[in-house]
């Protein structure tokens, strides 16, 4: 079976620019009318703070590495944030 998280991203690929990339691609494939990409947006980025990420310095705080499998977030974790809007 293949398995994709769209949620990871390669070393060398800050987190802010992988978020960016992610809501451009939902963008396309989902019509989005007024603020709801600015809160798909906010949804992902509170998902990976909750995941542990810095997203200023592209790092994950609760694993102390920054670009592997364990320390990527899920659709699980995006759910959790958006549902709060």
């Amino acid at each position: 079976m293949l398995r994709i998280n769209p949620f990871s991203f390669p070393e060398g690929v800050h987190v802010l620019e992988h978020i960016d990339r992610i809501v451009e691609i939902f963008n396309v494939c989902w019509p989005m009318y007024a603020a709801m990409p600015a809160v798909l947006k906010e949804s992902i980025e509170n998902a990976y703070k909750s995941a542990g990420w810095d997203l200023d310095l592209s790092i994950n705080e609760k694993k102390l590495i920054s670009y592997t499998l364990l320390s990527m977030m899920c659709f699980g974790e995006l759910d959790k944030t958006i549902k709060k809007f």
